[in-house]
């Protein structure tokens, strides 16, 4: 992937790792970053990586400033808005097993990180199943091993939408 042109990262201990890289995106939704970054810090054993993929209302500064646990990559160099490739930029600072892509409208609940800690397998992707809920499509669990593994997303996708369904597939194909 191409290298952001600004990055500003604070970050956990180096021996400190933890066991969940919580990934989330945000382009011009400030206001639901607001809401969902505090609930994502809450997680146990977990760091939280923002990707600001040019977001006009200054996503990397208000994180930097409120919220200094979280690291932040900012990436100016992309007018359209591309998932993949922000997710794939987030998933290169991780540091954790388990890596937790959602989007800045999704609130996680802490009972999240216990129940990763307690079942989450090796050779396991978690998506959110089809018929849950709609509005948590593309939100879903691997190893990072695993993610590296196949490539990561397919960053040929602009915008959003099916590169959800490809990675899941690619994963499956993987036999993880």
């Amino acid at each position: 992937g191409v290298t952001p042109t600004e990055e500003l990262t604070f970050a956990m201990d180096a021996d400190n790792q933890p066991l969940i890289s919580v990934i989330t995106t945000c382009k011009n939704r400030l206001s639901h970053l607001k809401v969902s970054l505090p609930a994502m810090l809450k997680l146990a054993n977990s760091e939280v990586t923002v990707v600001d993929y040019a977001c006009s209302e200054g996503a990397a500064e208000w994180v930097c400033a409120n919220y200094p646990a979280a690291q932040v990559t900012k990436v100016d160099d992309d007018a359209l808005f591309r998932v993949a490739r922000a997710r794939n930029i987030g998933a290169n600072k991780a540091r954790g097993k388990f890596l937790l892509f959602c989007d800045a409208d999704i609130v996680l609940k802490p009972a999240l990180g216990d129940w990763i800690a307690q079942y989450g397998e090796e050779d396991c992707f978690y998506p959110v199943p089809v018929l849950a809920n709609v509005n948590l499509m593309g939100s879903f669990i691997c190893t990072a091993n695993n993610f590296r593994e196949i490539g990561g997303y397919d960053e040929a996708f602009q915008g959003w939408g099916g590169e959800d369904r490809d990675i899941y597939e690619r994963l499956d194909l993987a036999g993880k």
